[in-house]
């Protein structure tokens, strides 16, 4: 069972296993003139964080990354469903990292370095460099950086490095130290594993009632069960789930439809779902086929997160998700077939149109996608079909300017008082026809997390909020 104080043991223990690790670090100034990371420690901490940005698609990469993330978790006094999916998801991560290929893989990380070190007659040497992956501290370099050091009456005081550390091959074998902080025993893999564990329910408590199941975890053969596939098909039917004329459902709305919703079932199918789906029991998650008499049940909810009813849905459709025909296309109000659970082709349209934006306009773009991944998150997903659409005309039609709003002081306007600060993390979002005596210029007040997308006027107690649609015809004025 969740208890943050033994989270927090168990990331005590983690930072002294790994720091436990003889790591080749030295914690001295390099010959970049910076100095390296002081313990392994540090060095998990960072990992992955320079490709978070780059490629991290609004979400963290690497190690440290989801170090970050289990350290929030331990200072939480309880534990929800989704937190319990970022955990499994971070169990997948952990494996795509260890991947032959995957560059946030140390043992794929090579060097040009000391492959071969030799001590001659008559004060020569022989020195063999060649590329080492994994470390590049081989033993041929540090036998070549001792020997330098005697020579020169200075002192290399760097442990012998293990052997397993390095290999000569592209193939993955090398165990450099970073490797077992992240991949071996008491790393970071096992922590993730360990969180996992703590987040497990413990004692079976006196039969429930069972009306709701929570699906969480692996699905496993969940989207095979003869009910819950009908199930999927009857609700991706039903057109008031989806923005308007649209291929895409608004998340909310798709995931109150099924949690709604009740299927009647057959013993076959509760042989499926039961070990499958979790109650709630006295506070504590319970299988369901931990429950007695659970087969005699002919009717059950499904209670999914958004991370499983997405993925439930692609099991479900597998390849038809990209012909599927949506209510909207069979009215032909959509040209187009196939089902948008995430904006992933809609995201492949934005950054070819990077190839319109000027290098200083770079900041307005990043500014708007973080915009546009809070409004997935936040249950505003109405709104992103009108930012897509700004953001594709940036630097083609539109001047857009997205700044952070940056005011920690109540503001005085008229006769009322507004604490900007409450909004923050905001963005203004300041929208121009590149066209000249067009349409006035916009400026909206933003703020995804506490609901609010207002006109700078609307920006007072009581303020109300732009609507989607009226946003998307103010779009369409300034690009007309």
């Amino acid at each position: 069972m969740w208890s943050k104080e033994e989270a927090q043991k168990l990331l005590a223990e983690f930072e002294r296993t790994v720091n436990a690790i003889p790591a080749g670090i030295s914690g001295k100034t390099g010959v970049n003139r910076k100095a390296s990371v002081k313990t392994l420690y540090d060095t998990v901490v960072n990992h992955g964080l320079k490709l978070t940005r780059k490629e991290g698609g609004g979400r963290g990469v690497g190690g440290g990354y989801i170090l970050q993330e289990l350290i929030k978790m331990a200072q939480q006094d309880e534990i929800d469903e989704d937190d319990i999916d970022d955990l499994e998801d971070f169990v997948s991560d952990m494996e795509r990292f260890m991947a032959k290929k995957s560059t946030l893989n140390p043992a794929n990380i090579v060097f040009n370095g000391v492959i071969g070190f030799k001590k001659l007659k008559g004060g020569k040497r022989k020195v063999e460099r060649g590329k080492v992956w994994g470390h590049f501290l081989t033993p041929a370099y540090h036998a070549f950086r001792k020997e330098k050091a005697e020579r020169n009456n200075e002192t290399y005081d760097m442990p012998a490095p293990d052997p397993k550390w390095t290999s000569l091959k592209d193939d993955g074998s090398a165990r450099p130290p970073l490797w077992e902080a992240l991949f071996g025993e008491g790393g970071l893999k096992d922590l993730v594993d360990a969180f996992i564990e703590l987040a497990e329910p413990v004692d079976l408590p006196p039969t429930p009632e069972v009306e709701v199941a929570n699906v969480r975890r692996k699905r496993g053969n969940l989207a095979e069960v003869p009910a819950v596939r009908r199930m999927v098909e009857e609700i991706l039917q039903d057109k008031s789930l989806y923005v308007k004329n649209t291929n895409t459902p608004v998340k909310s709305r798709l995931k109150e439809a099924f949690n709604s919703k009740t299927i009647a079932v057959t013993e076959e199918d509760m042989k499926m779902i039961g070990p499958l789906v979790f109650v709630k029991v006295d506070g504590q998650d319970v299988r369901l086929s931990e429950i007695p008499g659970y087969l005699e049940r002919r009717s059950i909810g499904l209670n999914f997160t958004n991370i499983m009813l997405r993925e439930l849905i692609r099991e479900v459709l597998g390849e038809r998700e990209k012909t599927y025909e949506t209510p909207y296309h069979k009215e032909g109000k959509v040209k187009s077939r196939g089902l948008v659970l995430k904006a992933v082709e809609a995201r492949k349209n934005l950054l070819k149109a990077l190839a319109d934006i000027d290098p200083s306009d770079k900041p307005y773009y990043d500014n708007l996608q973080d915009i546009i991944d809070a409004c997935r998150t936040q249950d505003m997903e109405e709104y992103i079909p009108a930012l897509e659409l700004i953001t594709l005309e940036m630097g083609r039609t539109l001047n857009v300017r997205v700044i952070p709003m940056v005011v920690s002081t109540p503001t005085q306007r008229e006769d009322i008082t507004i604490d900007i600060s409450k909004l923050t993390p905001s963005y203004y979002m300041y929208l121009q026809s590149n066209e000249m005596n067009m349409t006035a210029p916009v400026l909206y007040a933003i703020n995804p997390n506490i609901k609010v997308f207002r006109t700078q006027e609307e920006l007072r107690p009581g303020g109300q909020n732009i609507t989607p649609n009226n946003l998307m015809q103010v779009v369409r004025g300034l690009i007309a």
